[in-house]
Order: C-alpha cells, then sequence, then structure tokens
C-alpha cells in the first residue's frame, strides 16, 4: 500500500506547559480556590477523574506557576468525542486560546479522537471570536446547566470537528489513477502524496477529511471520482474541495493545472519537517531534473557527489555515486512533498520504472502526462 499519512508538528503553547495531571494536586488546586474544602474530599474528586476510562487529564502551569487542571471525558460509546473541563484560574481562561491549540494537538493527531466539545458557563470571560477563528461552532445553549455558590449559571456547548480545524487542513486533487492528497495551511503545504481508488483508508485525520468532502464513503473507502466531478476540478478546484486558503489551496490549484497537462513547474510555498542533510540534498537533485525527462538513480547520485565532491575525478565520481545509488532510492521514497519534488522522473538502469511510493501506475501516468503535453507544445 503506498504510504500515506501526515502528523502535524505540535505548536507552541507561549508561557503555558501541560503535564500529566497528578492526585497530589488536589493541594494545588484547593490552594488556588479551584476545588473547595476538605482536602479529602478534593483528593477524592481528582481520583475519581484519574479513575474514569479514557480520560486525558493535564495540569497547566504558566511559568512554573500553578494555573489550573483540565480534564478530557469520552462523551461517546465509540469514544470518538470527549468534552473537554477545565478548572482554572481567570487569568488562565481568558488565555485559553493560547494553549488550546496544544491539547487540540494532542486530541486529534496523537489520540485520534474525530470531535471535542468544550462547555463553557456564561460567567467565563472568554473571547468567542477566537474559538469560531479555530473552527468551533456553537451548537446550544443550555439553561442552568451548572451550581455554583453564585447560583444556577447557564453554559454554552461549543464543538469542533478534527476535519474544520483551521490550522491544519487536507485538500485533495481527484486525476484518473487517484486522489493527490495535500496536507498543510494557509502560509505552506508540508506533506503531498497520493490515494487510490478502492483504498481503504483507516479512521484518522485523512479519512475525516476525505469522508466531509466526499471522496470516501462512511467506511473511509476512497470512492471513483466521475469525469465530470475531475473536470469542475480542474476549472475551479479550491471551491470544489476544500475552504481553506492561501498556500494550500494555491496548491491545489496548481496541481490541479499539472494533471490537466498545463503547467510544467509548481511554485507553491512548502515547508520541510525532518528529512536528513544527505535526503534534503537528493530532493534539491529532484528539482533540477526538467519536465517530461528522466534520470537514473545512478545519474542523480552522480549529480549528487558532483555537486558536494567537484575534486574526485572521474572514475573516483562514478565509484562514490555507485555506493550513493541505493541510498538514493531510499530518499526518494522518503519524499514527503511528492511533485513538488519530483520523483516520479527517477527510474531504475534502462530506464525502467521502479521505486515509487504512489505506485508504479501512477508513477508511469505521470511520465506519460508529461510527454504527451510536451510532445504538444513543441508541435
Amino acid at each position: 500500500m503506498p504510504r500515506i499519512g501526515f502528523v502535524p508538528p505540535a505548536p507552541d503553547c507561549g508561557a503555558y506547559r501541560l503535564r500529566p495531571l497528578r492526585l497530589q494536586d488536589h493541594h494545588l488546586l484547593v490552594a488556588s480556590g479551584l476545588l473547595p474544602h476538605p482536602y479529602k474530599r478534593a483528593a477524592a474528586t481528582v481520583r475519581s477523574w484519574l479513575e474514569t476510562r479514557d480520560a486525558v487529564c493535564w495540569a497547566l502551569e504558566q511559568e512554573q506557576s500553578f494555573a489550573g487542571a483540565l480534564c478530557c471525558f469520552a462523551e461517546s460509546p465509540q469514544a470518538v468525542t470527549v468534552r473537554l473541563h477545565f478548572w482554572l484560574q481567570p487569568a488562565a481562561v481568558r488565555d485559553l486560546p493560547v494553549y488550546l491549540p496544544c491539547i487540540l494537538h494532542n486530541l486529534f493527531y496523537e489520540r485520534n479522537y474525530h470531535r471535542i466539545e468544550l462547555l463553557l458557563p456564561d460567567r467565563l470571560i472568554l473571547d468567542k471570536a477566537e474559538l469560531r477563528q479555530m473552527g468551533f461552532q456553537l451548537e446550544g445553549l443550555l439553561r442552568e446547566f451548572s451550581l455554583d455558590q453564585e447560583g444556577y449559571q447557564d453554559a454554552s456547548l461549543w464543538a469542533l470537528l478534527r476535519q474544520d480545524y483551521t490550522a491544519w487542513q487536507w485538500a485533495f486533487v481527484p486525476f484518473d489513477q487517484g486522489v493527490v492528497a495535500l496536507a498543510g495551511h494557509a502560509e505552506a503545504v508540508y506533506y503531498i502524496g497520493f490515494l487510490h481508488y478502492g483504498q481503504k483508508l483507516p479512521a484518522s485525520w485523512l479519512s475525516d477529511a476525505a469522508m466531509q468532502q466526499g471522496l470516501a464513503d462512511g467506511s473511509g473507502q476512497l470512492n471513483a471520482v466521475s469525469l465530470k466531478q475531475m473536470s469542475c476540478i480542474a476549472r475551479a478546484p479550491a471551491a470544489a474541495f476544500t475552504r481553506q486558503k492561501g498556500a494550500l489551496k494555491e496548491a491545489q490549484r496548481q496541481i490541479a493545472t499539472y494533471l490537466h497537462g498545463d503547467l510544467r513547474e509548481l511554485t507553491f510555498p512548502v515547508k520541510m519537517l525532518g528529512g536528513s542533510a544527505f535526503q534534503k540534498l537528493v530532493w534539491q537533485q529532484l528539482q533540477a531534473i526538467p519536465y517530461a525527462q528522466t534520470r537514473s538513480y545512478m545519474e542523480v547520485a552522480l549529480a549528487l557527489v558532483q555537486q558536494t565532491s567537484p575534486g574526485l575525478t572521474e572514475k573516483q565520481r562514478r565509484l562514490k555515486a555507485r555506493h550513493l545509488t541505493r541510498s538514493v532510492g531510499a530518499a526518494c521514497g522518503a519524499n514527503p512533498l511528492a511533485l513538488y519534488y519530483p520523483c516520479h522522473r527517477v527510474v531504475g538502469q534502462n530506464r525502467k520504472l521502479i521505486g515509487f511510493s504512489g505506485g508504479l501506475d501512477i508513477k508511469a501516468a505521470l511520465l506519460d502526462l508529461e510527454l504527451v503535453s510536451a510532445a504538444a507544445s513543441a508541435e
């Protein structure tokens, strides 16, 4: 199966830090006025949180000072939804949008939850506009939901689906052999890979987005896209398949135009996560391969040796390049930005098609597309 998927990098929590909540933190909660006396009752409360099935609890610290506690409890039998509860000092409540992305990252991308809910008492001082910017939607107002020393409190219920989280988005470009999947945000694209029709996607951020955008059914199986849909994508891909703006929208437009045979160079902003120094040199070499042409792994290795060791003799260069060909192939296989770094243009000896993470059928289709487009332009 082709290698798919992308895990976004963890965000910056600013001056805040999340650590696992411990039973002894009940002393801090009482001392901060966030749980009532006596300590024994507070300890029992914290123990009940920690022992709840599928619960995730953190202590929040600001510059090493205790700022409160947050717990997520599963709200559905399938454990795809969690509701975030918090016991926070006033300043930490106001700063919730600062560290909330760290919580969302953990729950969405590390723990694979699909939906996160926030229940916000009306007395809380919190800028709801920042929640909306993240993708949260107000789903309801609950009258007299809770009781505290000030009396009954109304609350508002906010929910965010993983595929609606605006910090990171998937975009898709269908074509004859499959679907190009792109992950990123308005500033840059971080990942480009390929999906095959009929492929069943595991329950993940990727499958959520594919189902939401009509490319996969409820089981996560990728549906074939009609020629009419593909034609629509080629004309206006951003309007058809993503609500994202900026770099991801532009990347989708350029890739759709490329797959239509009308664009030779991709110029949208990208950002590389990971990769060794050697791999990055290989990926840079891939960009030097002209449109509608191919290079063997040996030829890429030779170009790399020429760049990094210009003083070698021809015999020395070829000897060193032969030792590097396997590593060049591995670097091509690890390429996180297919098409942008065109590893499909790298072939084996005698121009044999080998080694493409998207599948040899897609590799052949891309090379054929480029050859036909180049021939048509030359006429």
